[in-house]
């Protein structure tokens, strides 16, 4: 179940990213409210996070939040490049210089490819670990 999860993780962060990068590609400067929607994105992933914890426990839900950042980054990234080519030119492994979230500046493309090799291996060896 651990590995199942795991995928629905990774399913999670590349949605969330996908819904993201379509958000921001619509969201018209002009017309925005003074409200930080950070608040919100982070509310669901507690959420999700959280229920995550309880199916599976620390291991999965810990590689699940190492995994995050390359996988939602990475969608986010890509899609915006899709449905606009002149920005985020590097698509997956981008890096916004405009981004209003603290996490922007932390997870540059290469900690959050670092992050996603050790998210593999702490599920490679969980996995294993649970088979034996």
């Amino acid at each position: 179940m651990g590995l199942v999860v795991y995928i629905m993780g990774i399913l999670f962060g590349c949605l969330q990213g996908l819904k993201e990068g379509i958000l921001y590609h619509l969201k018209d400067p002009d017309k925005s409210v003074n409200f930080n929607e950070h608040l919100v994105f982070t509310a669901e992933r507690l959420v999700v996070f959280t229920i995550m914890y309880l199916l599976v426990g620390p291991v999965v839900t810990i590689a699940s939040l190492l995994a995050f950042p390359f996988m939602h980054d990475g969608a986010y990234y890509a899609t915006r490049n899709y449905l606009n080519p002149n920005i985020y030119e590097n698509g997956w492994l981008d890096q916004s210089t405009t981004s209003t979230a603290w996490t922007t500046k932390v997870f540059t493309p290469w900690t959050r490819t670092l992050l996603q090799v050790i998210s593999l291996l702490i599920i490679l060896f969980y996995t294993i670990y649970q088979n034996s």
